[in-house]
């Protein structure tokens, strides 16, 4: 979604598979994060990732909860979801942090922060990415024969990103699923 900041808590040993389903154009954190030989992996395999360190105060959790009840004119956090996970707060302030910085631009346009439900979506490794030919591997002929590319027919390019996230994390409530089909099948 749009102009949303959504936070979760990953074990280091998932952050390869993570940021291969994710596919960021920069990644933020401390110069401590940075050195750890799993990020160190993750961000040698795509050069393309820009990597931008800051020191530790700037994720330290009073200063980032204050960033965000600021940004967000919230009292308190607890509405966001995001209590109940120290890392999350950090790094949605740190985040607010990083664009204060470089925007110089109003926030307002920004989207409540919310936690990214686990429980909620099935998650797929990046081999099974792969294995189920979900999206056209960059220098491969499956261009025209991944999932991807068969179902998409959307008209724009939040509707291709939507698509995308979808096929990256499928749902696995039943009910949910039958939801999302009746809205589908609208169009």
């Amino acid at each position: 979604e749009a102009n949303r900041i959504q936070a979760a808590a990953i074990h280091m040993d998932e952050v390869v598979n993570q940021l291969y389903l994710i596919k960021p154009k920069e990644i933020i954190a401390t110069h401590t994060v940075f050195a750890h030989q799993m990020l160190q992996k993750a961000t040698q395999s795509d050069s393309k990732i820009r990597l931008t360190t800051y020191d530790a105060w700037i994720f330290d959790l009073d200063h980032t909860a204050t960033l965000l009840k600021d940004v967000f004119s919230l009292f308190s956090l607890d509405g966001l979801g995001l209590a109940q996970t120290t890392v999350g707060v950090q790094a949605a302030g740190a985040l607010i942090y990083f664009l204060r910085e470089n925007l110089h631009d109003s926030l307002a346009h920004l989207k409540m922060p919310r936690p990214i439900a686990h429980a909620e979506h099935l998650i797929l490794d990046r081999h099974t990415v792969d294995n189920l030919e979900l999206f056209p591997a960059k220098d491969d002929h499956r261009s025209k024969t991944s999932l991807f590319s068969v179902l998409n027919r959307t008209k724009t390019a939040m509707g291709t990103r939507l698509l995308a996230h979808r096929l990256k994390q499928p749902l696995i409530d039943r009910t949910a699923i039958e939801q999302r089909l009746d809205r589908v099948e609208a169009f």
